[in-house]
């Protein structure tokens, strides 16, 4: 948004922050501004939790509709 979208929809504080972000990026990725972007990811083997979240089944959370 702040590239392309000229900010819109940020205030200027997010804007400003968010070019200060994005430089910051850019030098710990050695990139530019029109280079393709990355993915970054941490991946970690954790042990299993104590508590699991209780998860919905799909067709109770997946409603389809007939539009005609």
């Amino acid at each position: 948004r702040i590239l392309h979208g000229n900010g819109e929809g940020l205030d200027e504080k997010n804007i400003e922050e968010l070019h200060f972000l994005r430089d910051q990026f850019n030098k710990i990725t050695h990139s530019e501004n029109d280079d393709s972007e990355i993915f970054l990811a941490k991946i970690a083997i954790a042990p299993e939790p104590l508590l699991k979240a209780h998860r919905l089944e799909l067709q109770d959370i997946l409603v389809f509709e007939d539009l005609d």
